[in-house]
Formats: structure tokens, sequence, C-alpha cells
């Protein structure tokens, strides 16, 4: 493989390119899988992104969204086919990074009325808000920012709950806003109305749970497991492929131990 800083590249990848469509992106897939064993991937992720990007055009409930689904089933469904026609065993992990909670133009906290525009500089906004205080403003901003507020929650850097995972990187601004699930962090109030779809949330709300399915030679057929967090994949796919445990990793792979078959 191709080394590079920070990382390794694998060796066949194809730049992300929404204007690829799933048949395209499913074909190169089994392109790939038609190889001699000697130089087949022994590992391949392929991503979808039109669940996605419907989910925030128009919320999780749309017809986009149905339609959308209905197409990435069709694409999942075309790789099994052809896995099978190659007569490929594989084992597919079909998993989803987040879920999506629906949003609106009335359901918005505009920063500029709960702090002085003065006092910060803005880095993020959405579901959260990320800020840094304009320095020699730190004590001014922070007498508005931190104190309660509706739907909306504020923590300087050193204080995240340990839970999120976030706020140790030195690149993690100095501010970090939490909006409630459904609600939106703008810069300022919208001047028109709107609807759609976010993730980001506290990631315990319901509306964030993300999927999970997994079949194939390595898994029980009909078992359902408990929810876990999505840093078990990773220790999952090493087990598939059969890496060995890193020390240091957020996940454990104790979720699939009783649906894994040796």
């Amino acid at each position: 493989m191709a080394r590079s800083t920070g990382g390794t590249r694998p060796e066949d990848w194809q730049q992300f390119n929404q204007q690829v469509s799933g048949t395209q992106r499913v074909n190169a897939v089994l392109d790939w899988m038609r190889r001699p064993a000697a130089i087949r991937p022994k590992l391949v992720t392929l991503y979808f992104d039109k669940v996605d990007s419907a989910g925030h055009a128009g919320g999780p409930d749309s017809a986009g969204v149905t339609q959308a689904v209905a197409d990435v089933d069709a694409s999942i469904g075309m790789l099994v086919d052809g896995l099978a026609a190659l007569g490929q065993r594989a084992n597919l992990v079909i998993v989803a990074d987040h879920g999506m909670a629906a949003t609106n133009s009335t359901r918005v906290v505009a920063l500029d009325t709960i702090a002085d525009k003065a006092d910060y500089r803005t880095v993020e906004t959405g579901p959260y808000a990320t800020l840094f205080a304009v320095p020699g403003h730190e004590a001014a901003l922070e007498a508005r920012l931190l104190k309660p507020h509706d739907q909306l929650q504020c923590w300087r850097k050193g204080e995240i709950p340990a839970r999120f995972h976030y706020g140790r990187n030195p690149r993690v601004p100095s501010y970090l806003c939490l909006a409630d699930v459904g609600w939106r962090v703008d810069p300022s109030a919208p001047t028109k109305a709107s609807v759609g779809g976010m993730h980001g949330y506290d990631n315990m709300a319901p509306e964030m749970r993300a999927l999970f399915i997994a079949n194939g030679p390595a898994f029980a057929r009909g078992k359902t497991i408990a929810s876990f967090d999505n840093v078990a994949i990773e220790p999952l796919l090493r087990d598939l492929i059969g890496l060995p445990a890193e020390a240091g990793l957020d996940g454990t792979d104790a979720p699939f131990q009783k649906v894994l078959q040796r």
C-alpha cells in the first residue's frame, strides 16, 4: 500500500463524488471482486449518501427520504446479487453513522440574542455551535453564554461532558453550545421559513440512533443485539478480516460476541 502522512491509503480507492450513481458505485466494487484471489480486496467500504442528503433537505419523515431508502435498498440488493453471481461469500456490515431529527425555522436559537457579537467569533453553527472569545472579552462572553438558556446548553471546552468524547483535541474551539434535539443554533434569527433535518445532537437521543445490519458466514442468523456505540464497528471489522486488536481503541467488539460464529 502507498504510504501517506498520518495514515495508509487503500490500494484501490475512489474520490467521493455525489454525481456517481449507486449503480456505478456497486459496479466498481463488483469489478474489484472479480479479481483473482491473490489481488482481490479483503475489505471494501461502500458509501451511499442519498438518505443523508434527502434527510437534510426535507427532514427524516419526508417523501424524499422514503424514496432514497428505496434506492439504497435496491443498490444493496444489486451488490448482494452480484456477489452471489460471482460465487463470492462475503460478510456484509451495513451501518449508518448517525440518525436524523426534523428541524424548521421556528425552532431556532439565535446566538446574537444570547451574547454580544462583539464578544465572540463563531466557528460552527447548526445542531451545535462552537465559538472563540474575542481576546479580552472572555468574562463578558461567559457571563451571558454560560447561564441557563431554553433549548440550549453551553460549556467551556474543558467542562464538556466526558461522555461526548469531545473537547480534548487542540483544534476544538473554546466553547461548545448544544441545542435540544430538533432545534438549531444559528448566528441570527432566520429571515425565511424552512424545514429540513439535522444530526449532531446528543448521541443518546433516540433520533440519533443509527442502523446496523450484519449478514454473512461470520454471523449467526436471525439474531438481534442491544444498542451499542458506533465505535464498536472498527473492532468488529478487525475481527472479520483477521487483524489483531489494537491498544487504545475507543470501542470494543464485546457487543457482537454472542452473534459471531468463530
